[in-house]
């Protein structure tokens, strides 16, 4: 997107961005060109006049609250948030995303087509994934929110197309937003992610034939036929028309989900037959219980083969399922093919949609500690489930396996640019990245789709997420055995899933009616895979995080970004709290002796000492450093005196590259002593990490 220039009124900088020109103006402000020290970015500030309403202005807070735990991967990363201006407009910065919008291309060089068009569908039902997994509806999936950038299509304004007005557009004028709306949109209908596949869907029809599905005339007649009508495909063929005309079906459980989209386009499991409800398919019936009054224990499940599509067959239980669902506290089990089953948010994940996608995002999934033996977490309630077959053992059990095992060897990266360096304090060892997990047993990295959207356990065998539809469902998988348990929790959770330090505890929030007030949190132990829900009084803005042991949990306390940090047991007792003020926790805050903790830093730190993440000591509350990551992020610690970040983003101003991706280890104040990455693609192809909780 070519910026213009600054018009009359526009001031010459919001926040510490200095403002370079005009990237667009709509409904709910303007955006604009900036340049920061980590290069150029785009500032969005909301109108004046929504600013002073404070239900719009309530809404923009939690939509991009929600916005910033969107994977940066195949959209335009939120990299910063002010909604506390004083006495002005609330504003939120983004990554600037170079190039024109699929709208501008197709009216410049005509539709796309064969592997260009496959492309392009891939890039944005990846894009879509990683916001869904964030909690968010999108809404205004179309083609001129989607950005050709020079490493892939990205999917901009997601998260916040709520603060629009929708009936405030539908007149008699020229077809805008509404040509790529879902029916239920149109009609009043409750809102879910389907919408967006269905104007994801709509989006594709447009790439490929230069016109909207629906026709570009009026708007009454283009909602009469988006209610009424079947779209028109144009010269769409191919499994891509399949998947597209499945993503238009008029009920919206009909429609397969983001992932069941991108599966399909990748080759791996296809969407739901046409015509069939999601409902009534085998990713539900397999998550129901097999027989009345469910507990702890399931009866087993098993797979008798696959149904069209690819799949698999019904499940047969040896008893007839139960007339509802299970109650808090039980466990189904259930082996086989997890991947339709999930669609939980990671924590921060930024991820690659696999080899096939022409995405530049690379994640590192989970670097977990070297040297935690697997059999020291092995059950001794009986052997591991085959494949296929349900586990009736309240935990699955580990094989011994020697520790070694599970460190892989330096060198490059199967399917990236990167390289795995010798870490230097053997700390760490990688775990995942993107579509591959190390084999335990060979040390390894093997493609396996399903890890990008589990949370793995600090030694690797387990993955854990809850449910985009079900808040109430947990699912757990035994990498092993490739079997699933699902546990029903006794209130709705907000992902992702926290493992304890030592890999025997489960931490989930649970949040509040209102915009940042989480009313409690769930713990859920191994040992029995029994839920715990944990109710705190007041107000709780950001997610619970574990403690430097497994015995307490740590949240912040207070508004306006000017917040104390407060310490529970697990029974919900407060045990001390830090006066701040600190801006908000980050994630896995606490360091491994429980000595520090790291929080993002308030705006006076960030404008004096130009600092993103600021250290204190947890005790006397005291500032102890800090570190800039500019467009980068903080993934954790590496031991009490260092901590880990993924890539610098100190813009080459020369020849406009960032520098390449590397993974570091910087002191607490900011000065790097180690590459565990070492990421030689050079350019914009920059990859992102993450890390699993560190050891106690």
């Amino acid at each position: 997107m070519a910026a213009g220039p600054l018009q009359p009124g526009d001031p010459p900088a919001i926040g510490p961005y200095r403002l370079a020109g005009r990237l667009g103006s709509g409904g709910q402000g303007v955006v604009y060109l900036a340049e920061s020290p980590a290069g150029p970015v785009a500032v969005k500030r909301l109108h004046a006049h929504m600013s002073t309403d404070p239900r719009t202005r309530s809404v923009f807070e939690r939509e991009l609250r929600a916005a910033q735990r969107v994977d940066p991967f195949c959209t335009a990363r939120i990299v910063d948030v002010d909604v506390d201006v004083d006495g002005g407009q609330p504003y939120f910065v983004s990554e600037y995303v170079e190039g024109p919008s699929l709208r501008e291309a197709v009216e410049t060089d005509g539709p796309r087509s064969g592997a260009a068009l496959h492309r392009l569908a891939i890039g944005t039902a990846t894009a879509l994934v990683a916001i869904h997994k964030a909690g968010i509806i999108h809404r205004d999936v179309k083609p001129s929110n989607v950005i050709l950038a020079p490493d892939g299509p990205r999917v901009i304004d997601f998260g916040i197309a709520r603060l629009l007005d929708v009936t405030a557009s539908v007149s008699s004028g020229v077809v805008g937003t509404p040509a790529y709306m879902a029916p239920e949109q149109l009609s009043e209908g409750a809102l879910t992610t389907s919408v967006d596949v269905f104007a994801w869907a709509s989006t594709i029809v447009y790439a490929a034939t230069a016109h909207a599905p629906f026709g570009e005339t009026s708007i009454p007649v283009i909602i009469n036929r988006i209610l009424n009508h079947e779209p028109d495909l144009g010269a769409l063929e191919g499994p891509l028309r399949t998947l597209t005309e499945r993503a238009f079906a008029k009920n919206p459980e009909a429609r397969p989900t983001a992932q069941e989209l991108l599966l399909g386009l990748l080759g791996g499991v296809s969407a739901p037959a046409a015509g069939g409800e999601r409902s009534g398919g085998p990713r539900e019936r397999a998550a129901r219980p097999t027989s009345t009054g469910l507990s702890q224990e399931a009866r087993p499940v098993t797979s008798t083969g696959s149904s069209v599509g690819g799949w698999p067959g019904p499940a047969t239980a040896t008893s007839p399922p139960s007339a509802g669902p299970p109650s808090a506290g039980s466990v189904a089990t259930v082996g086989g093919d997890v991947r339709s089953h999930r669609r939980s948010r990671l924590i921060g994940l930024a991820a690659a949609a696999g080899a096939a996608a022409v995405v530049v995002a690379l994640s590192v999934a989970w670097l977990v500690p070297h040297g935690t033996a697997p059999e020291a977490r092995e059950s001794a309630t009986g052997p591991t489930p085959r494949k296929g077959t349900a586990s009736s053992s309240a935990r699955p059990s580990i094989p011994a396996v020697a520790a070694k095992a599970m460190r892989p060897s330096p060198g490059p990266l199967p399917g990236t640019k990167a390289r795995l360096s010798a870490d230097p304090g053997g700390r760490l060892a990688l775990v995942a990245y993107g579509d591959y997990r190390l084999n335990p047993r060979t040390g390894r990295f093997e493609v396996d789709p399903k890890t990008r959207w589990m949370a793995n356990s600090p030694d690797g065998w387990l993955g854990a997420e809850i449910g985009d539809d079900d808040k109430k469902a947990l699912t757990i998988h035994d990498w092993r055995s490739d079997s699933w348990r699902v546990i029903r929790l006794p209130a709705p959770a907000d992902g992702p899933v926290a493992w304890s330090p030592d890999g025997r505890k489960l931490l989930m929030t649970v949040p509040g009616e209102e915009v940042y007030h989480n009313r409690g949190f769930i713990v859920v132990d191994t040992a029995t895979w029994r839920p715990k829900l944990l109710s705190i009084p007041g107000r709780t803005p950001d997610r619970f995080w574990w403690n430097h042991t497994s015995d307490g949990v740590v949240a912040s306390s207070g508004s306006t970004f000017r917040y104390a940090v407060r310490f529970y047991d697990l029974d919900g007792r407060l045990v001390r709290e830090l006066k701040g003020p600190f801006k908000g926790l980050v994630d896995g805050p606490v360091s491994p002796s429980g000595g520090y903790l790291v929080t993002r830093c308030t705006n006076d730190d960030n404008a004096r000492d130009r600092l993103d993440d600021c250290v204190w000591d947890a005790r006397s509350g005291e500032r102890r450093g800090g570190l800039y990551v500019g467009l980068g992020g903080l993934l954790g610690w590496y031991d009490d005196d260092h901590l880990a970040v993924c890539y610098e983003t100190d813009y080459n101003d020369a020849t406009g590259d960032r520098p390449e991706g590397d993974t570091f280890v910087k002191d607490l104040k900011g000065r790097t002593t180690a590459t565990l990455v070492d990421y030689v693609g050079g350019g914009d192809d920059v990859p992102f990490f993450q890390y699993a909780p560190y050891p106690a």
